[in-house]
């Protein structure tokens, strides 16, 4: 319950001469977002207060100066923009760009997102860590309730990452403090397995939490939302979670196997940037490797790892069992050739593609 004290003491005085905080928009247990105004740009903005006992804690108030570090080095339109940031005689505030919308998790309640909400999601996701991993920053908290969507009045699904309060996460800090304070926020449905483990950390570990946004938003259930809470950790460690091909069988195989990429327990098999697993997306949205029509009558999905080998065998499921693949794939020239036989014809596919694609994926209808 909040204290009516501190909202009244919050409420009734001007920060740094300038910014009035308002009604409260939400809280947790480190502090409560106000939305607010400034006096002096005549703008609204949102002014999160740490609570007094939260400020003063050095754990608390080092990750307050990295989260203000973190979004002060970082301009990208789906990333929340940072205005200011301080201390006064209540604490440690921050002062920041207003978002309107709705937690990802909340948004959730009403069922999974539309794919082409899906895509949108994840492209801006991708497109503002891309952004942060560049800048040498990591999350290391991202989750459902760290996103905030909305519609935009051309009623496109608009995206904000929020909370770097864990940024910047170093090796040597105390991990199992970490790993505690996940399980109280919410966020062990997403931790990384070598956050888990003590191990080292690199922008990968952002990379399977957002893996498990993404399955969240597929599914409208964290991958291991059936497991008691103390499993969890282990099945992040020891478990894949359920195919999404047996929940969604309406998802795209691609988009499927896409999405599966960043939930490796190595982070070796994950995608090995934002920006590539982006790159890869944006070549499944746009079905830049479709052919023409085929008298198959049912899809089919290829795909092609960049070694240009024969298809992983992960993704033999999905393949067409009317075809066999003969030969190998050659590339020449920004060209892959392979040769398809089936059962009442061959054909050989000519497929655009580059030397550095990690996936594409083209299908015969």
């Amino acid at each position: 319950m909040l204290d009516s004290e501190l909202i009244r003491r919050h409420t009734s005085q001007l920060i740094r001469g300038r910014y009035w905080a308002r009604e409260p928009l939400g809280h947790g247990g480190l502090g409560i977002v106000y939305s607010g105004w400034d006096e002096e740009l005549q703008r609204p903005v949102a002014v999160k207060r740490l609570l007094p006992e939260v400020s003063y804690n050095k754990k608390h108030g080092e990750a307050a100066w990295n989260e203000a570090q973190s979004l002060a080095k970082v301009t990208h339109p789906n990333i929340v923009t940072l205005y200011d940031f301080g201390r006064d005689e209540e604490g440690v505030f921050f002062i920041m760009e207003l978002v309107q919308g709705q937690e990802l998790e909340e948004w959730l309640v009403g069922g999974p997102l539309p794919v082409e909400d899906f895509y949108q999601l994840a492209q801006q996701a991708l497109a503002g860590m891309a952004t942060a991993h560049i800048h040498g920053i990591l999350h290391l908290d991202l989750k459902s309730s760290n996103l905030m969507v909305s519609r935009s009045v051309a009623n496109m699904l608009q995206l904000k990452i929020l909370d770097f309060g864990l940024s910047k996460f170093q090796p040597n800090t105390d991990v199992s403090e970490v790993i505690q304070e996940s399980a109280n926020m919410g966020s062990i449905y997403y931790s990384a397995p070598e956050l888990i483990q003590m191990q080292r950390i690199d922008h990968r570990a952002d990379l399977y939490s957002l893996g498990h946004v993404f399955y969240h938003a597929l599914t409208a259930a964290p991958a291991f939302a059936s497991l008691p809470m103390e499993e969890v950790l282990v099945a992040h460690l020891y478990q894949d979670p359920p195919q999404l091909r047996t929940l969604r069988p309406d998802l795209d195989p691609a988009i499927c196997h896409w999405v599966h990429r960043f939930l490796h327990k190595d982070p070796a098999l994950r995608p090995e940037s934002a920006e590539a697993a982006l790159r890869d997306l944006m070549l499944i949205r746009s079905h830049l490797f479709r052919p023409e029509a085929s008298n198959f009558s049912s899809p089919l999905c290829i795909v092609v790892s960049k070694d240009w080998n024969l298809v992983p065998s992960d993704l033999l499921p999905f393949i067409d069992k009317r075809v066999t693949f003969t030969g190998k794939l050659e590339h020449q020239d920004g060209v892959v050739r392979l040769v398809l036989s089936g059962i009442e014809r061959a054909k050989e596919l000519t497929l655009p593609t580059t030397p550095d694609t990690d996936l594409f994926s083209t299908y015969l209808q």
